[in-house]
């Protein structure tokens, strides 16, 4: 997914929970986008843990992927909270937007800019029209 997201924002991309986790830790994005179904540690373990180690709802955005219906994602949902010791509605709170597979890139960005706006009342520093060059 990192190479479609070519708008001038840096990614860093996990094949998992646990790795993604340890990469925030290392590069402390300004926001995580998380698929629901990920070996070694799900879309759920992430979140929860990014929220327990100082990744706060109000200001620190995590939007989940799902490549199942909304209501296959709920379910879903309730199988992850319980697997990661959470209740449904708990483990829906940690998650501030919903992409769903398959998806065009643009309702992608869409999803993440409109996200990160939500909590900062900003755009994402990259999607700023940026100053031409000297020279251009």
């Amino acid at each position: 997914m990192g190479g479609y997201l070519t708008r001038g924002y840096d990614v860093v991309a996990a094949s998992g929970g646990h790795e993604g986790l340890g990469l925030y830790e290392e590069a402390h994005p300004d926001l995580v986008i998380t698929d629901l179904n990920m070996p070694e540690g799900d879309g759920v373990y992430l979140a929860k843990a990014l929220r327990d180690n100082g990744c706060p709802k109000s200001t620190y955005p995590i939007i989940l992927i799902t490549g199942t219906t909304v209501t296959g994602a709920k379910n879903d949902l309730v199988h992850y909270a319980g697997k990661n010791g959470i209740t449904p509605e708990a483990a829906a709170e940690l998650f501030d937007g919903v992409a769903e597979k398959p998806f065009e890139v643009g309702d992608l960005l869409a999803v993440i800019e409109h996200t990160y706006a939500l909590k900062h009342g900003t755009p994402l520093p990259s999607a700023l029209p940026r100053e031409p060059s000297p020279g251009q």
